[in-house]
C-alpha cells in the first residue's frame, strides 16, 4: 500500500503520539509488552541492493536504493506459559496484540504493516488473526537461508489461524510424545489477480521428553493457493470465463485433501485443474534431530520439498533443505566468543524428473515455485514467500541471463550456506553469512552453464551506555557474480526498545 507524503507525516507524526502514550499506558498492564522504535538508512553501489541486505526481510526493503526507513512497532503478549509448563500457570483465558508500521522512502516509497493482528489462547488452543510475523518449517531461525516453502522473505499474508499453542505433551505416553498443528485460511491480496486464497495447514510430532537431551521431529506443512480471477485469464484454458473455482465441494476435496477431482471438467473448472488438482499445492516434510550437553547443543534439519504426489512419495530424491547448526548457550556470559555456527545445503535440481507427464501417476518436472494459473507463481507481491535462493525474474540483473517465461526463472539450484554470530569485547554483537550457489534456470528454460554466485553479510550492533538503551548497528554486503552485479551495500540502523517480560 502507497500513501501520499502529506499522509506520511501525519501518520509518522500519530504514531509517535500514539506510542508514548502506548508506553505510559502499557507501564500499567500487568502483561509482557514490548514496544520498538527504529530509523535505518540504506545505500547501495549501482542502485540494486545487494541480496543479504534484502532477503528475509519480510519484503520492508526495497530492490532499488538508497532509502530510508521508519519502524514503529509495540505488542502485548501472552502471560499463560506454553502447555509443556502449564501446571506452572493455571490461567485458561489469555490475549495478546501486535502492531508495526513501517514507512519507506527514497528511490520507492512505500508504507507497509508487516504486523496487525490480535491473538486469543484457551488453555491448549490459539486462535490469531491478521498479519504476523511468522516462522514456518523447522530451521536455526536466526541464521537460516530460508526455510524452503515459507521463509521471511515475503510481507505476511494475512490470515485466520487456529492451532495448538504449542506442543502438547500426550500424558497417556508419559509425554514421550508432543503433537503440534495448525489450520489457516488466508487472503493473497496482490495486484495481479484479485479474490485469490491460501490454505495453510500443518502437524508435528516431537518424540522424547519435554526436559530430555535429545529430541526428534516429524512434522509436515501444506500450503496452496487457490481461487482467484483475473484478466489473463480470460480467454484461457486453465480458467473459466477468467474465473477459477472456489466452489465449496471444490474446496473440501481438491484443496483440503488435495484429491483430484472425478471431472475432468465442469463449469467450475478446465481440464487444467481435472487432471491435476484444483489450486497450486506445495509444501515440506519437516525431519529434525536435537541433542542438547551441558554446554553446547546441535540442530540438524531437512526440509524436503513437494509440490505434487511425486514429492509426497520422495520421487524427487534429495531435494530440500539440509542444516546442521551448532549452538553455545553459555558464549555471551563471557566477554568474546563464538556463539553459534549454522552450515546449510540447498539441492533443488531433481524435481521428480525433467518431464512433466500429464497422463502418468508422478507427473514429474515440478518446475518449483512456477505455476500456470498464478503467473508470479509462489510469491507474495513478487518476493518468493519460500527460500529467497529461488529468485523471480525482477531482482535478476545480470545482461548474460537467457530469456525465460517463468516469474522463477532459477528452481534447480545447488546453495551452500555458511553463518555464525559471537560477541566480541563484550558488547559488540557480530554476525556474518556466506552464500555460493550454482543456478542452472529451469528444465523448461535451462542455462548452457551453471551460474555461479556469492553473495555475503557482515552485520554488528552494540548498545554503548552514552546511547542511554539506544541500540546502533550496521551491515555491510557484497554480490559477486553472475545472477547479481559484483557490489557492496550498506545498512545502518538506530532502535530503542522497551519492554517488560513479567
Amino acid at each position: 500500500m502507497t500513501f501520499r507524503p502529506h499522509t506520511v507525516r501525519i501518520l509518522i507524526f500519530g504514531c509517535g503520539l500514539l506510542l508514548m502514550a502506548i508506553t505510559n499506558s502499557f507501564a500499567q498492564v500487568k502483561k509482557p509488552y514490548s514496544i520498538h522504535l527504529q530509523a535505518d538508512g540504506l545505500t547501495a553501489g549501482d542502485l540494486q541492493t545487494p541480496f543479504w541486505l534484502r532477503a528475509n526481510e519480510f519484503g520492508l526493503i526495497p530492490l532499488k536504493g538508497p532509502a530510508a526507513l521508519f519502524r514503529a512497532g509495540a505488542s502485548l503478549d501472552f502471560i499463560t506459559p506454553l502447555p509443556d509448563s502449564i501446571k506452572a500457570n493455571r490461567r485458561k483465558l489469555d490475549w495478546g496484540l501486535g502492531v508495526e508500521g513501517v514507512q519507506v522512502t527514497g528511490s520507492q516509497k512505500a508504507f507497509f504493516l508487516p504486523e496487525a493482528y490480535a491473538k486469543l489462547r484457551y488453555g491448549k488452543v490459539e486462535l490469531w488473526g491478521g498479519r504476523r510475523k511468522e516462522f514456518i518449517g523447522i530451521t536455526d531461525t536466526t541464521l537460516t537461508s530460508g526455510s524452503i516453502v515459507w521463509s521471511n522473505n515475503a510481507l505476511p499474508i494475512p490470515k485466520i489461524q487456529i492451532g495448538t499453542a504449542g506442543f502438547i505433551p500426550l500424558k497417556f505416553l508419559n509425554n514421550f510424545v508432543a503433537l503440534k498443528g495448525s489450520f489457516a485460511h488466508g487472503w493473497f491480496d496482490v495486484p495481479y489477480i484479485q479474490g485469490a486464497y491460501l490454505h495453510y495447514k500443518s502437524l508435528h510430532g516431537r518424540f522424547g521428553k519435554p526436559d530430555g537431551k535429545v529430541a526428534f521431529y516429524f512434522g509436515i506443512n501444506h500450503m496452496v493457493q487457490w481461487g482467484g480471477h483475473a484478466d489473463y485469464l480470460k480467454n484461457s484454458p486453465v480458467a473459466v470465463n477468467g474465473h477459477l473455482t472456489t466452489a465449496p465441494k471444490d474446496f473440501l476435496w481438491g484443496i483440503l485433501l488435495g484429491q483430484l477431482s472425478r471431472e475432468r471438467e465442469n463449469d467450475r473448472f478446465t481440464g487444467f485443474d481435472g487432471e491435476n488438482r484444483v489450486g497450486n499445492h506445495l509444501g515440506n516434510y519437516d525431519i529434525a534431530l536435537t541433542v542438547k550437553g551441558d554446554h553446547q547443543s546441535l540442530l540438524f534439519y531437512h526440509q524436503h520439498i513437494f509440490e505434487d504426489l511425486s514429492g509426497l512419495l520422495f520421487l524427487n530424491h534429495f531435494d530440500g533443505l539440509y542444516g546442521l547448526s551448532w549452538t553455545l548457550p553459555n558464549a555471551f556470559t563471557k566477554s568474546s566468543g563464538l556463539n553459534k555456527l549454522l552450515f546449510e545445503f540447498l539441492t533443488t535440481n531433481d524435481q521428480a524428473g525433467s518431464v512433466f507427464d500429464i497422463t502418468a501417476r508422478y507427473q514429474g518436472g515440478d518446475n518449483y515455485f512456477n505455476h500456470s494459473q498464478y503467473v508470479q507463481g509462489w510469491s507474495y507481491y513478487n518476493k518468493a514467500i519460500g527460500t529467497p535462493l529461488l529468485p523471480v525474474h525482477q531482482e535478476l540483473d545480470h545482461e548474460n541471463l537467457p530469456h525465460t517465461e517463468n516469474n522463477f526463472p532459477i528452481n534447480r539450484v545447488t546453495g551452500f550456506h555458511l553463518a555464525g554470530d559471537g560477541l566480541v569485547l563484550g558488547k559488540i554483537h557480530l554476525q556474518a553469512r556466506f552464500t555460493y550457489t550454482l543456478n542452472r534456470g529451469t528444465f523448461s528454460f535451462p542455462f548452457p552453464s551453471d551460474v555461479k554466485q556469492f553473495s555475503s553479510l557482515l552485520n554488528i550492533k552494540t548498545s554503548p551506555k552514552w546511547l542511554h538503551g539506544f541500540s546502533v548497528g550496521g551491515k555491510v554486503a557484497y554480490d559477486s557474480g553472475e545472477l547479481y552485479r559484483s557490489r557492496f551495500g550498506a545498512f545502518l540502523s538506530l532502535s530503542k526498545t522497551w519492554r517488560n517480560d513479567k
